[in-house]
């Protein structure tokens, strides 16, 4: 990671930076056209989506079929959506499903930041297409200078903060080299992030919200939460954008006060909108990841996540990992997804040497505010 500090707070980005944004997006509904998965229909108890046509274009493809590649990505989505939950302890209700994870993935990278990614396993035609301009940032698309500039003066005692940080935890760009896409843990990291966007709408220099959970509890817009995190991931905490949404839209669609100024990250709001949506009413139709998890996989996972957290004892928490799967049947070396994930993360998690919370001392030092009311 650079030794550089930061001189000016960025602000929202020339519109259109990116190549191949969406352009086209789709109103946020209810339902979304949902193929049968892994669960046979039955609701799903973890809520982690799998093979549902989006009803958003990404990047210009329309009935784009998702589907998970993998039990990394599963696992990685359900675990920071958990720690976001378990804000509660500190009265925080930040709550971000799994898909929305995955929402911002694909308007980041379409997923396609991994030569490794696999096929449809329903379906092998069914590919995410292959982004080698999403490697630097990873499939999440986090900024070394942005991103992990400021998890790492927030988070220093728990987050891997070395100058080689984000090439080697982050990025994909290495992965020949490596072996490593960094998928899993740039989905945790995501979930920090959240969180800092999350408290910083109290910055006085910024949204200055007293209260950001009865703001957007009192918000017209049903996704406001989901559009607003989006929104900070790509542009910042900073962003202005963020703060034009706050002032002037609460009783009205958040990308209201912005999108004739930046359209295609109103496209960006709409669309991860529309993606969670769309997945979770997938979810709640029985249109989830249930495909076995294994030992392997449980051990794969916490190897993965495990450089971004140099205090981790990986042997710890994947014994833990691996007894929740003992426990669930014994003797089995692998067990349907849905049966056993919530465990297995139950136990990588008494092994983690951190709980995500909000991270008061730091934010006073650095902004002179302390965690949401």
């Amino acid at each position: 990671m650079c030794s550089c500090t930061v001189t000016r707070w960025i602000e929202d980005a020339p519109d259109g930076t990116e190549t191949g944004e969406p352009t086209e997006t789709a109103a946020p509904t209810e339902t979304g056209d949902t193929q049968t998965g892994d669960s046979g229909g039955a609701p799903c108890p973890l809520p982690v989506p799998d093979h549902v046509t989006l009803e958003s274009p990404v990047y210009g493809s329309n009935n784009v079929r998702f589907y998970v590649p993998h039990s990394g990505w599963a696992l990685a989505s359900l675990h920071a959506s958990r720690q976001l939950a378990g804000l509660a302890r500190e009265d925080i209700d930040l709550r971000l499903s799994p898909a929305w994870f995955f929402a911002v993935a694909l308007e980041t990278s379409f997923m396609g930041c991994s030569d490794q990614t696999p096929a449809d396993p329903l379906d092998a035609s069914n590919t995410y297409p292959r982004r080698t301009d999403s490697d630097l940032n990873g499939c999440l698309g986090l900024a070394e200078d942005l991103h992990l500039f400021d998890l790492c003066r927030l988070y220093p005692e728990t987050l891997a903060c070395t100058d080689d940080t984000h090439a080697q935890v982050i990025s994909s760009d290495l992965q020949a080299t490596t072996g490593r896409d960094n998928i899993e843990p740039g989905i945790l990291a995501t979930g920090f992030y959240a969180l800092f966007s999350y408290a910083m709408l109290q910055w006085s220099s910024g949204a200055g919200l007293a209260d950001p959970d009865a703001w957007l509890a009192a918000a017209a817009d049903p996704y406001a939460v989901e559009k607003l995190m989006a929104l900070a991931h790509r542009e910042s905490a900073y962003s202005s954008l963020v703060r034009l949404s706050v002032q002037g839209c609460q009783d009205q669609a958040i990308e209201a006060c912005w999108e004739t100024r930046a359209p295609s990250r109103a496209a960006l709001a709409q669309g991860v909108a529309s993606h969670v949506a769309v997945l979770d009413a997938g979810v709640a139709a029985g249109s989830c990841y249930d495909r076995d998890l294994s030992a392997a996989e449980i051990e794969a996972y916490v190897a993965a996540i495990a450089p971004l957290f140099p205090d981790l004892d990986a042997a710890a928490a994947a014994a833990a990992g691996l007894a929740a799967l003992e426990t669930a049947v014994p003797g089995a070396e692998q067990v349907p997804f849905q049966q056993v994930a919530d465990a297995v993360l139950d136990g990588i998690d008494t092994a983690l040497p951190w709980t995500l919370r909000c991270p008061g001392s730091e934010l006073t030092t650095a902004f002179g505010m302390g965690c949401p009311p």
